[in-house]
């Protein structure tokens, strides 16, 4: 079995990639740095983000591609969210990527032809210190960890809608008997009735994830519009449920306008509140009411504008950045083109 790369991120030391200089090597500075409330761009060293971007300590790691003459070129790369030497810490082989326990600074993907994987850990730049085993299985088994803990539950009786798992922990929705969303714990054999909500939450596909800026599940209602617009008259908006690290639930409701009438959105975290990612669509047209939006004094105000990946969208550990994919402008009749947009919320590292 191929060996797993462990990459360790050391507090006070830049990136050592050892003899990996050739592949790993590649360096360009940024000329943007963030300032609150505005966002900026990363350099992304021409690997185009295809997927979600992962913290590494205080340093984001994503999964890019670039198309070349014979095909596609897959890397994993990192960079400081507030300017400095964005860098290839690995090729890699597909787009598979895996975190095992949010904003612990791990990761998990695939690296070349041979079927290995590696991770990174640790705090605050990649280094490469040693060689642990461990091969695909690692990858395979984080991706599918969902899926296994929601068959072996059903196995046992106990039929849930969504769940997330963090370490031994599961975070599980369900509809009660009672036609009420149930939200538990689950630890081995223990189960935990957290909270019983009367509106919808269980019957619309909830999201369930596991967050690392406070440790907290986040729980809401993936709402189609339709069903948006049928329950305006019944509740305040989109349900928001935090389950927090003791157990203790906390609700927030993200008011109905017309922002959030149509489009996919997602749900994160920060330290001044909720932020909503929204998509009305990847034409001009989506762009009236596409982007990053958070409560303000007056209602929700719309802090960034852009054709925005919902699925995308993230809180840094501490909760101080967010960060975001979304589409490039482009000449009409362009292929889509994406890049990484970060946004600080605070002064103070990440």
């Amino acid at each position: 079995m191929s060996a797993l790369r462990l990459f360790c991120l050391h507090a006070s030391r830049r990136i050592i990639l050892g003899g990996a200089a050739a592949i790993m090597g590649t360096t360009a500075i940024q000329t943007v740095s963030a300032s609150v409330n505005r966002a900026t761009s990363l350099d992304d060293l021409g690997f185009e983000p295809s997927g979600r971007i992962f913290w590494l300590g205080s340093e984001i790691g994503w999964v890019g591609a670039r198309v070349l003459v014979n095909g596609v070129d897959r890397a994993f790369v990192s960079a400081p969210p507030a300017g400095g030497a964005t860098r290839v810490l690995a090729k890699i082989a597909d787009d598979r990527t895996c975190e095992p326990v949010p904003g612990a600074g791990v990761m998990i993907t695939q690296v070349g032809d041979t079927g290995t994987a590696f991770m990174a850990s640790g705090a605050p730049s990649p280094e490469l210190i040693a060689e642990a085993s461990g091969g695909m299985h690692a990858l395979s088994a984080c991706v599918q960890r969902t899926g296994i803990a929601r068959l072996a539950l059903a196995q046992q009786g106990f039929e849930v809608t969504g769940l997330a798992v963090r370490k031994e922990t599961i975070i599980a929705c369900r509809l009660g008997g009672d036609g009420r969303s149930e939200v538990w714990r689950i630890n081995g054999a223990q189960r935990h009735l957290l909270a019983s909500v009367a509106w919808p939450l269980a019957q619309d596909s909830p999201v369930l994830e596991f967050q690392a800026f406070e440790e907290a599940c986040l729980i809401y209602p993936s709402l189609l519009p339709r069903r948006r617009s049928e329950l305006r008259a019944q509740m305040l908006g989109i349900p928001i449920l935090r389950v927090m690290p003791d157990g203790t639930t906390r609700e927030a409701w993200i008011d109905w306008g017309d922002w959030n009438a149509e489009g996919g959105y997602r749900v994160t975290r920060a330290v001044n509140g909720l932020a909503v990612g929204i998509l009305h669509g990847w034409t001009e047209a989506g762009e009236r009411y596409s982007g990053l939006w958070r409560r303000a004094a007056g209602g929700w105000l719309r802090v960034a504008v852009g054709q925005l990946d919902p699925g995308s969208l993230g809180a840094s550990p501490n909760g101080r950045w967010l960060t975001w994919r979304e589409q490039r402008q482009q000449p009409a009749g362009a292929p889509r083109r994406f890049r990484y947009n970060v946004m600080l919320l605070g002064t103070g590292a990440p």
